[in-house]
């Protein structure tokens, strides 16, 4: 199961398309692909604040998150059970109100 959990829309459409292409992936790999592999698109609300800067490795994250997956990849093998995932049919609203809430929220603070 590939999830991409980037902060863009269709990111793991984008890394589906890297890995499908034949420069990249073998013709024998690719073969059968499509019996192995699901892409699902996501969207991803979880807040890094403010580190410091002798941290090292350490990360510090917000407690609160949300974790939105495209089931529709998985209709035909079934849903994984993946802990925290939030399974939907339609990603649209989910990434239409992360970008009008959280993100807007953050590029007006900085600019």
């Amino acid at each position: 199961h590939v999830i991409a959990c980037e902060n863009a829309i269709g990111a793991t459409d984008t890394l589906a398309e890297h890995i499908k292409d034949p420069r990249n992936t073998s013709p024998e790999r690719l073969e059968d692909h499509h019996l192995r592999a699901r892409y699902a698109n996501s969207a991803i609300d979880r807040i890094v604040p403010a580190q410091d800067a002798d941290a090292g490795l350490d990360v510090t994250l917000e407690k609160f998150f949300e974790w939105v997956v495209d089931r529709t990849p998985f209709e035909d093998v079934g849903i994984p059970d993946i802990k925290g995932i939030n399974w939907v049919d339609n990603l649209g609203p989910f990434i239409e109100r992360k970008l009008f809430t959280v993100n807007t929220g953050h590029a007006t603070a900085a600019y």
